[in-house]
């Protein structure tokens, strides 16, 4: 393997720092979303000034197996998945 310079070196440490740093924010996001999705369920809650909102969802998607193999009326296909979602909003002026 060929030896790498000084600045490479640093900048991809850097790079892995920032990747790790990032799973860690995204790990504990996912934890206080799911944190306000349990509490809240549905609804607004207002928090100083912060504000955050769980709303339930509808998703829909197409089977592809089924299409491939009836090719008729896309509604028969369809289906629905409920989720939810957070919003969080600041009233401050960024």
């Amino acid at each position: 393997m060929k030896t790498q310079s000084k600045e490479k070196i640093e900048k991809a440490a850097r790079l892995h720092a920032l990747i790790q740093a990032r799973l860690q924010f995204e790990k504990e996001e996912a934890e206080l979303k799911d944190f306000f999705k349990e509490d809240i369920k549905d609804g607004v809650l207002e928090a100083g000034e912060i504000t955050i909102i769980v709303e339930t969802k509808n998703r829909t998607t197409l089977d592809r197996k089924k299409l491939l193999v009836e090719l008729g009326d896309l509604e028969k296909f369809e289906s629905q998945t409920q989720f939810k979602q957070v919003t969080v909003k600041s009233r401050e002026v960024a």
